[in-house]
């Protein structure tokens, strides 16, 4: 008589129903990362204006833009000044002669719980969707 039990599962299945999924996932996902994206520029767009104030030029606050990733699914907040691509960054962190206003690091930390749920809650709409959530 033994004392142990051996059991053997092909997997091959379920990895192939994650490999679908993910496929099916990827627009969901894409949604949520818009709403992140798009979150994150109007609270950075609203910090920095409110830092500036109304004398600002407001060319820096207009480039706070979103563009799609180049690579993977989502998108990317960008913070640029042409010609001088140096000022969100002056801005964010202060200089010698300039004390911080940091407006980019303070929106996109703001969004990570929310961004959290947003994906949980993509996740379960796929799954409710495909029937995989029942």
């Amino acid at each position: 008589m033994s004392d142990s039990i051996t059991a053997e599962w092909d997997t091959a299945g379920v990895i192939a129903a994650f490999d679908r999924f993910g496929a099916v996932l990827e627009p969901y996902l894409k949604e949520a990362a818009k709403d992140t994206a798009t979150a994150i520029q109007r609270e950075a767009q609203a910090r920095l204006q409110r830092q500036l104030g109304p004398g600002a030029t407001g060319k820096t606050v207009a480039n706070i833009q979103i563009q799609e990733a180049r690579v993977g699914v989502g998108y990317v907040v960008l913070s640029t000044r042409e010609p001088m691509p140096n000022v969100p960054i002056w801005l964010e962190r202060g200089t010698s002669r300039q004390r911080p206003r940091p407006y980019f690091n303070s929106a996109a930390l703001l969004e990570e719980g929310a961004h959290r749920r947003r994906i949980e809650q993509a996740v379960q709409q796929a799954l409710n969707d495909t029937g995989l959530g029942a």
